[in-house]
């Protein structure tokens, strides 16, 4: 055999064991976010919330409200739980700003796309609800804020007196 010869079959030999290792070592092309697999990687949302207490025009906590990204759908769920409100059904009102004390006397923007049904009002005064607006929980918690303003209960209801209208701040 000649040197060539000899020097190809020492170089092939060389290189083979080279080479499996250097395929063994490097990363996959086949899994997500590689160039082989052009699906990208995404991670669940991490779900966030927003809590505010729930106040009557006299400053007294009557209650709880809660904003949170809806699970299953876009948008916000807005929770809602009240004691101490006049009996009947009193409308709810998504406002864009955390100002209650404007809210309580009727100003106040609505949120356009937060049509919420209204709270019921037992004869103990309470009230829950919860529902889904299509209003992005981040809009409603940007600098300024959103309200959730209770407006006073409609007047052919009977039963025990209690607030007329509440409200909750969230700041953004």
């Amino acid at each position: 055999m000649t040197a060539r010869p000899r020097l190809l079959a020492a170089l092939g030999a060389a290189a083979l064991p080279l080479a499996l290792a250097a395929a063994c070592s490097s990363p996959s092309t086949n899994g997500p976010g590689s160039d082989a697999d052009p699906s990208p990687v995404v991670s669940e949302p991490v779900p966030v919330e927003r809590s505010a207490e729930l106040q009557d025009a006299g400053g007294s906590t009557i209650g709880s409200a809660t904003l949170s990204q809806a699970a299953t759908a876009a948008g916000t769920t807005v929770e809602l739980d009240a004691a101490g409100l006049s009996v009947g059904e009193h409308p709810l009102t998504l406002l864009d700003s955390a100002d209650c004390a404007a809210a309580l006397e009727g100003s106040g923007q609505p949120v356009e796309g937060a049509e919420l049904a209204g709270l019921v009002v037992q004869d103990d005064g309470g009230g829950q609800v919860s529902a889904t607006v299509d209003v992005q929980l981040e809009d409603l918690l940007d600098d300024d804020g959103s309200a959730l303003l209770v407006g006073p209960a409609d007047t052919d209801a009977a039963g025990p007196t209690g607030s007329e209208q509440a409200c909750a701040a969230f700041g953004g």
